[in-house]
């Protein structure tokens, strides 16, 4: 079997992509607040940001905790560019991952990484997936993730 012969063609953005995108957005989001708040050192696993606040006020080193809460703060008041609120959007983000899941692998990505840079069609792919009433919560993410790649120089996707 070739790989055409397992993807839909027809729509005209990159083709080999379902639902799981939709979740490899909030997981991306997800995992790139969390390394800037905890740095690429510590391992995410279990981590949501809808735990976010009790996993900072949990931390027992005072001096990380410290570090953490600050970075934490001037992260959001940064996303708040793009309307992007904690409290309520990571648990969009949770649930979205949950609903659609991630890619385990990241070749497709790799392949059509230089179609994934155009932001219109990423955002009307992804208004194809989800309903109408999730259109304006989606494109608050996909706005954060262009924030978090514009403060932290890595593409949309990032592969690491």
């Amino acid at each position: 079997m070739f790989f055409d012969d397992l993807y839909d063609f027809s729509f005209p953005f990159f083709n080999i992509t379902d639902e799981r995108f939709i979740g490899e957005i909030c997981y991306q989001l997800e995992r790139r607040i969390l390394i800037l708040i905890f740095s690429s050192t510590k391992h995410f696993y279990g981590y949501s940001l809808r735990y976010l606040s009790s996993i900072i006020v949990n931390e027992e080193n005072l001096q990380a905790k410290s570090l953490y809460e600050k970075r934490f703060f001037k992260l959001q008041n940064y996303l708040l560019k793009s309307h992007f609120h904690f409290n309520y959007h990571s648990i969009i983000t949770f649930e979205f991952l949950n609903k659609f899941g991630i890619y385990f692998d990241y070749n497709w990505l790799k392949i059509y990484s230089t179609v994934l840079k155009d932001f219109k069609q990423i955002q009307t792919f992804c208004y194809s997936i989800v309903s109408e009433e999730f259109h304006h919560d989606l494109n608050i993410l996909l706005h954060t993730l262009q924030l978090i790649s514009y403060l932290d120089n890595k593409p949309l996707f990032d592969f690491c």
